[in-house]
């Protein structure tokens, strides 16, 4: 296969997913059909189906792709910083900007996540294992965690912290674009931070 194919072939791919993103953002899961994303990306209807064999297929593709963004994003900051305890304090700031920059793109996927096919919460709960290791891994070297078993228990209570951040925020809960609000989350997870 030539480069020039592969380029094609990457770019269609991401037309169908960036189109995707849009139709479930105004229709929701159910209600949206693979013709229209397929029409609406400018491809054939079975060009469609070579990339996602089914809606379920593609919805877990964005989703994967969420959590990879999140993910990526905290390890990319945490690769410049150290000491854990900064890592640790960082968390909430990378994901609130990572959500303001893709807000509707997250919101379409946690509205939708309980809908999902079981492999939507195995990319989940694969990705949430994740970033448990890392947080227990900080909350070790802090010496918050006097042993393993604290530090898997601290780090389930701030996963779980930040998670509901996160949905309060998607779901307009939480007005993340306040100074005075971020204010408050950084100061209540560091209170957090402080405790486990």
């Amino acid at each position: 296969m030539t480069d020039r194919l592969v380029t094609r072939k990457n770019e269609t791919k991401e037309r169908i997913i960036q189109t995707a993103i849009g139709v479930f953002s105004q229709k929701g899961f159910h209600l949206t059909k693979m013709e229209e994303i397929a029409e609406k990306a400018s491809v054939a209807k079975g060009t469609i189906y070579i990339y996602f064999r089914t809606k379920r297929e593609l919805f877990s593709s964005l989703f994967s792709q969420a959590l990879r963004l999140i993910e990526e994003r905290i390890a990319m900051v945490n690769k410049r910083e150290g000491d854990p305890r900064t890592r640790l304090g960082n968390i909430p700031i990378i994901l609130f900007q990572i959500l303001r920059e893709r807000k509707e793109f997250f919101q379409l996927i946690f509205q939708n996540f309980f809908l999902a096919d079981p492999e939507s919460k195995r990319i989940f709960e694969e990705w949430k294992g994740k970033m448990l290791k890392a947080l227990s891994s900080d909350i070790q070297k802090i010496g918050k965690g006097k042993d393993l078993r604290s530090a898997e228990i601290s780090s389930q209570i701030i996963f779980y912290f930040l998670l509901s951040l996160a949905l309060g925020f998607l779901n307009g809960d939480l007005e993340i674009q306040k100074r005075e609000t971020m204010k408050e989350v950084q100061w209540n997870y560091n209170a957090l931070l402080g405790v486990v």
